[in-house]
C-alpha cells in the first residue's frame, strides 16, 4: 500500500447527528508513483454522521477535495485536483460488528497532459467480533480500482478503462491500548492478476498495518 497519515474527528450537532471531518496526506508510493518521498495529494473532507437503531448503527456520507497534481493530468499542483465522494456505515449487535464503505475519486480539474485523468473507486466490507475491550478479530474484503481517462491528451478518446489495483480478503486483528489507541493488522491473498487477466497469473501478498491514536 504505502504510507498515508490521516486525522479525523466529529462534533455533535444534534442528539443523533454529528458533523464529521477528516484529512489525509497521500504519499507517492500509496498512489502507485513508486518514486518515494512525500508529494502529490493532500485530501480533506467533511460530512454528517447519522446514528440509528438506538446507536447500534450509523451512516456517514462525506465529500472531500484533493490538492496536488495526481488526478488532474500531472501538470502543476493545484487546489481541487480531485473531488471525493464516500459513504461509510456500521452496525453492531452484541459483540459483532459489520462495516461497509464506498469511495469514488474523480479529477476536478484538467491541468496537464503529462498523465491521464485518473478515476479511483474502492469498496470494502468488514466483519469482526470483539473478544474483549482490548482484542477484536474478523475478516475483511477490499477491492480498489483505478481508471485512465485520456481525454486530456487525446480529445477524441473519451472511454475510461478500469483496472484492479488490488483485490484482497483475509483475517484482520485489532489490539486496543487503554481507551485512545489501537493497532490493526490485515493480510491476505491479492488476486489482482486474475481480475486484470494478466498473462502470468500469480496470487500476490497483501498486508496492511494501521495505527489509531485518539485525542
Amino acid at each position: 500500500m504505502g504510507f498515508y497519515p490521516s486525522v479525523a474527528g466529529s462534533i455533535p450537532i444534534g442528539e443523533k447527528t454529528d458533523f464529521t471531518f477528516y484529512g489525509i496526506y497521500w504519499t507517492q508510493d500509496v498512489l502507485a508513483g513508486k518514486q518515494g518521498g512525500f508529494n502529490l495529494l493532500t485530501e480533506f473532507g467533511f460530512g454528517l454522521n447519522f446514528l440509528m437503531l438506538d446507536g447500534a448503527a450509523y451512516l456517514n456520507p462525506n465529500i472531500g477535495f484533493g490538492h496536488g497534481n495526481y488526478q488532474s493530468g500531472g501538470g502543476r499542483a493545484v487546489v481541487g485536483d480531485n473531488i471525493v465522494a464516500s459513504i461509510y456505515a456500521g452496525y453492531s449487535l452484541d459483540n459483532f460488528n459489520i462495516t461497509p464503505g464506498i469511495m469514488y475519486y474523480k479529477n476536478l480539474r484538467n491541468e496537464g497532459k503529462n498523465t491521464p485523468l485518473y478515476h479511483l473507486f474502492e469498496y470494502f466490507l468488514k466483519f469482526n467480533y470483539s473478544f474483549s475491550k482490548y482484542v477484536t478479530a474478523g475478516i475483511f474484503f477490499d477491492h480498489y480500482l483505478w481508471g485512465e481517462d485520456y481525454s486530456n491528451i487525446y480529445p477524441n478518446k473519451d472511454k475510461i478503462k478500469f483496472n484492479t489495483f488490488y483485490f484482497v480478503f483475509g483475517p484482520e486483528v485489532s489490539l486496543k491500548f487503554k481507551d485512545n489507541a489501537s493497532v490493526t493488522f490485515s493480510l491476505g491473498p491479492n488476486l489482482v492478476d486474475h481480475l486484470n487477466k494478466a498473462d502470468n497469473k500469480k496470487v500476490r501478498d497483501y498486508y496492511k498495518l494501521s495505527t489509531t491514536v485518539g485525542f
